[in-house]
């Protein structure tokens, strides 16, 4: 008969890639869930201590210990929204 000798990929070597990819899986989510609380944080103008105003020019910088923070949630609140209180203005670190 014929004789075939061939070379496969043995059964513990699947299971430990199926393992390592469990393993991946689970930390990718573990790491995009807190990277998603982090990026939440650093976005909020009231946990800097922040005011979320509407003339950044009268309400922030004529006032020479505040500033200007940018790409925040301003507005957060429909009085806000109203107001068109866009800028988080926040008080200088001297």
């Amino acid at each position: 008969m014929f004789s075939k000798k061939a070379q496969g990929i043995s059964i513990n070597t699947i299971i430990v890639s199926a393992v390592a990819l469990i393993v991946l899986v689970m930390m990718v989510a573990i790491f995009i869930g807190r990277l998603g609380g982090f990026v939440g944080g650093i976005e909020d103008c009231v946990s800097k201590g922040g005011t979320c105003v509407a003339n950044a020019k009268t309400d922030c910088t004529d006032n020479k210990d505040m500033t200007i923070i940018p790409g925040t949630d301003c507005p957060t609140t429909q009085e806000e929204k109203d107001a068109n209180a866009d800028y988080c203005c926040i008080r200088a670190i001297r």
